[in-house]
Formats: C-alpha cells, structure tokens, sequence
C-alpha cells in the first residue's frame, strides 16, 4: 500500500483510523438498534449486543475492515484484480468461519457467490468479479441495496490514497460496489473516506466541516450516474431513521465537489439499516 508519509503525527493519525475504529465500534455494539442514550447516560464497553460480544470485542464492522486493510497491506494497487479478489475471498472466507454477525445485504451477496463459486467445477470464477455483479443483478431488481455494510468497513481506503482524492473516490466505490449495488452505498464511502483522509493528511477536520475549498474535483465516475452504473436520481429518498445505520442528507456542498457536481436528484440521500 502507497501512503504519503511525513513524520510520526501522521503515522500516529493512520494508526488511529484503525485503532481508534475497532475501539469505537466495541464500545458501540451493545447499543445497536437500540434507542438513543439520554445526556445523563454515558456509554460503556459492556459487551452483548447482536453478538452477543464479550466487553471490548468488536463487531462486524471492524471484522470486514480488517479483509480490507490486509488486501491493501499485500497490494500497492487497490483495485487492482488481485487486490479486490485478496478482498472478496476474505469476505467470503470470514462469512464461514469467524463472522460473528452479518448484515441483511452482505449476506445475500455472499452467499450468491459461494453458490456461484460452487458451482463452476473449472475454478474459473473471480469471487471479486462475481460478487459484483451479484449486488448489481439486486440493485437492478429493485432491492433496497443502500444500507450502511459497506460504509462500516471502508475506512482504510482512505491510508491507501492519502495524497490523491480522485483515485480515492474511485476506489471507494469499487469497493462498496462489492456488496452494495446501489450508487447512493457508493456515495457514501466516496465521502466518508475523503473526509477521513483530509484529517490524517492535514490533521484536522475543519476543511471538511467547512466543506472542500475550490479546486480540482474527484473524479469518481461510478457512482455520480456517468458510467454504466443506473442513475438513482428518479428514486424516493429516505430519511434518516434514528437508529440502525445510515446517513444524514449532509454535506450536499461537498459531496458536488466530490463528484464533479453531479447530484441525486430531489435530495435523493437515503439509506437503509443492513
């Protein structure tokens, strides 16, 4: 993996966007799907939840992060076929054997292609290349595919792509692309991860809550409706629900400078829990 190096602050901040997210997701697990804390309730690393976990272990989330940041470790190129394939076998080989839950979405995709995989007696078949086309095939059938599984688990794309936001917004769609066949999933990473980028190389999270400054704009092409993928922009949004996963119609500025300044259409940021 090809980082941007430059003293141990930034090391420390790379370290932490794993760290710090594993420490975070144990800490929130046994308050998924539940009701939000009152001001006077403060959150404890207590365990249960959908696990049920033990107090400090992590869930799903931090789980398929970690398929992904050993992918990017074994390989300078993300999307290169051996990295996203090194992603897809993780992913399917986690689902056998350490998956201690998994999300509505993920598990259908997953599952489809450990069956598609089964069933080609060549060993021809690309898990990665499979996989994809399985959430596309959903996305195109009119499934709800925009939930937040492959947001949870793509934060170490940004340590891959420090020094350039173009080459990160493509690769974090085609990463949720995986799983999630749904552009709106897409969009989401593209701003998470650049957000987490811009405070490891630069430290700080004002010019992302500012949104981005003028200047060139990412070029992320799948998920903004110029590629091949279907434009959502004729879809009802969904708003934010409260609990279970998601993300708020936020940030619209930003995210226009993320993608050229292609929209959704009438607000079009929805998302669905799984």
């Amino acid at each position: 993996m090809n980082t941007v190096g430059s003293g141990n602050d930034r090391d420390d901040r790379a370290a932490g966007v794993l760290l710090g997210a594993a420490c975070g997701d144990a800490l929130g697990v046994p308050y998924e799907f539940a009701g939000r804390l009152s001001e006077a309730e403060v959150p404890e690393m207590v365990g249960g939840g959908l696990g049920p976990y033990a107090p400090g272990e992590y869930s799903d989330d931090t789980q398929m992060a970690v398929c992904v940041a050993e992918a990017l470790r074994d390989h300078d190129a993300p999307r290169s076929g051996p990295a996203l394939e090194q992603t897809a076998r993780a992913f399917l080989g986690w689902r056998r054997d350490g998956a201690t839950d998994i999300g509505t979405q993920t598990e259908f995709v997953l599952e489809d292609t450990e069956r598609a995989l089964a069933a080609d007696s060549t060993g021809a078949t690309r898990a990665a290349e499979s996989m994809t086309r399985m959430s596309a095939r959903m996305f195109g059938a009119g499934e709800r595919c925009a939930g937040n599984g492959s947001l949870m688990r793509t934060a170490p794309l940004a340590l891959a792509h420090l020094g350039d936001r173009h080459e990160l917004a493509e690769t974090a769609s085609v990463y949720s692309l995986l799983t999630h066949g749904d552009p709106l999933a897409a969009q989401a990473c593209v701003l998470w991860c650049e957000a987490v980028r811009v405070a490891v190389a630069e430290g700080s999270d004002d010019r992302w809550r500012r949104g981005t400054r003028s200047g060139s704009r990412p070029r992320c092409g799948r998920p903004c409706g110029r590629g091949t993928t279907p434009t959502p922009s004729r879809r009802s949004p969904v708003r934010w629900s409260g609990r279970g996963g998601g993300f708020r119609p936020s940030r619209r500025s930003t995210w226009r400078r993320c993608t050229g300044g292609r929209g959704t259409g009438r607000g079009g940021w929805r998302s669905w829990p799984g």
